[in-house]
């Protein structure tokens, strides 16, 4: 299930109506997963500071079981948020960044059902991993 995290500095009144349905249409189509398992969150209003200056940006985080891939990849995800966003949202071209980060499984606790280390998720130890990178840690 991919999680998609935008903050902005700029206002909820400057957030285009329907932002949250075509992100995560959009979402959908560059990582070639499911839209009814994408997650949305979007944060306006945040004060953020980006190239020692507090003009309008954003930040978007992007976690994912099998979002990273190749450097090939990667650039076209990362071309295509950056293009859908700076249109939506009327951003100057170094007025954003993008973070994406895999989720993989790192222990018992977090990750055996596709959640990240943080997350606090805890399953039964018997619980398969459903990652292609198989937990690192063994049930206790």
């Amino acid at each position: 299930m991919p999680f998609v995290e935008l903050e902005t500095n700029l206002p909820a009144s400057r957030i285009p109506a329907g932002l949250e349905n075509r992100l995560c249409a959009a979402t959908a189509t560059i990582l070639d997963k499911p839209e009814d398992r994408v997650s949305v969150t979007i944060r306006p209003g945040m004060t953020l500071l980006m190239n020692k200056s507090t003009e309008p940006c954003a930040h978007l985080l992007i976690s994912s079981i099998g979002v990273v891939g190749t450097a090939e990849q990667n650039r076209s995800h990362s071309s295509s948020f950056f293009k859908f966003l700076t249109e939506e949202l009327s951003l100057d071209q170094d007025r954003y960044v993008e973070l994406v980060r895999e989720r993989i499984c790192d222990s018992v606790l977090c990750m055996r059902l596709g959640w990240g280390v943080g997350d606090h998720l805890l399953v039964p130890a018997s619980t398969p991993c459903l990652s292609p990178r198989k937990c690192s840690v063994s049930a206790p």
